[in-house]
């Protein structure tokens, strides 16, 4: 759903009003039309199908999206159909240039995406998928923050309710929304609490490379991603890294986002560094943070206790 969500943003918007109730209708053509047609179906469904348009229509109240729809116009003999209500931890997260399209009703701007583009956000899956094992490994040069470790991230859903598990060494939390406890269900100290704080790494990248303009280079092994970033999402990604460097006053200069894909469409890792000065005293010091984040295959159970204790 996320890649449909990027798709509609090189879209064209009509909107139309029923008291509370806005309808905007988005109309996918030609190469617009397979590719949501792919997404949707498969790709031999789409290589083997002639469909002319795709009509997207999403209904919002108050402002929350409620309900999207697809359906297939002058396609022949091929009917397509699909709908889904959204509820608000269901809801996909819709990038900003979708809204201002929405909200002003046009996109001057609209451009097929591309191979390279498609490429990414399929390998990207992997990542927001219900179930993830992944190694996080953190890095962090910072004045009085020194930080060099790997932790193991698990998720799972289980009856519809999703719960995730941070290890560090022995130590392993575990939390599901906003609860966070050990294995015995038990509540755990700040420090532990904070180890949390990685997992918003994935979400902060995909964010940036939902706003951004990803490069593509063909590797030996597959296909190499790069995306510069801003100061202001340097800082939200250092603060996931090593969330003390909140109290220091530093100033990023440099920073990247980088995603290696397999020649497969495999995602293989996704690397993050940031660079800058620490502000102190009398002069300025150098500043350096970075995370590597590498899918794992992995068994992932959570104790019987901890699960109790998150359940909502």
């Amino acid at each position: 759903m996320d890649e449909t969500a990027e798709l509609c943003r090189t879209l064209t918007v009509t909107r139309s009003v029923d008291g509370q109730e806005k309808r905007y209708t988005l109309t996918a053509e030609g190469d617009d039309a397979s590719t949501l047609l792919r997404l949707l179906t498969s790709d031999e469904i789409a290589n083997a199908a002639s469909l002319s348009a795709i009509r997207v229509d999403l209904t919002a109240e108050s402002g929350e999206l409620m309900d999207i729809s697809f359906t297939a116009e002058n396609s022949g003999d091929l009917r397509v159909e699909a709908a889904a209500h959204f509820t608000d931890a269901l809801a996909p997260v819709i990038p900003d240039d979708v809204l201002t399209a929405i909200h002003s009703g046009s996109n001057d701007d609209a451009s097929t995406l591309t191979d390279n583009a498609l490429r990414l956000l399929g390998a990207w899956g992997e990542l927001t998928a219900d179930d993830l094992s992944a190694d996080i490994a953190l890095s962090a040069d910072c004045g009085p923050i020194v930080l060099n470790s790997t932790l193991q991230y698990d998720r799972s859903s289980i009856d519809g309710q999703s719960y995730g598990s941070i290890q560090k060494n022995t130590l392993a939390v575990y939390f599901s929304g906003s609860k966070i406890c050990d294995a015995d269900g038990n509540s755990v100290d700040t420090a532990s609490q904070q180890l949390v704080d990685a997992t918003s790494l994935i979400d902060l990248c995909y964010q940036s490379i939902l706003n951004g303009s990803a490069g593509c280079d063909k590797v030996s092994d597959g296909y190499l991603y790069g995306l510069s970033l801003d100061s202001d999402a340097m800082s939200e990604l250092a603060a996931a890294i090593a969330p003390d460097i909140k109290a220091q006053n530093v100033t990023f200069s440099s920073g990247r986002i980088s995603v290696r894909v397999s020649e497969q469409g495999e995602l293989q890792s996704v690397n993050i560094s940031c660079s800058g000065a620490l502000h102190l005293i009398l002069s300025d010091a150098p500043v350096s943070l970075s995370a590597v984040i590498t899918p794992a295959d992995r068994a992932f159970s959570i104790p019987q206790p901890a699960l109790n204790a998150l359940k909502q």
